[in-house]
């Protein structure tokens, strides 16, 4: 799909850039933490009866932590090399 070597290897070298700035490991790091997050909060639903309630916490929760995973990722598309 690219029109040049160019694009190619600004291709390459942006991925190589991820790569060595470990955006990888730290999203698998955030995704642990807000997973454990999500977990505590979907729990507090429970134990406040179940039902719609719960549904509601639960599906809160898992919106939070998709909205701050996406947004994690964009930082990391957006950081510059320093």
């Amino acid at each position: 799909m690219a029109d040049n070597e160019q694009e190619i290897a600004g291709v390459i070298g942006h991925e190589i850039a991820h790569a060595t700035e470990r955006h990888i490991a730290e999203l698998i790091d955030q995704s642990k933490r807000l997973n454990l997050a999500t977990l505590a909060a979907v729990l507090a639903g429970a134990l406040l009866g179940g039902g719609k309630g719960t549904e509601a916490v639960a599906t809160t929760a898992m919106a939070g932590a998709a909205a701050l995973t996406l947004k994690y990722t964009r930082d990391h598309e957006q950081r510059r090399i320093k």
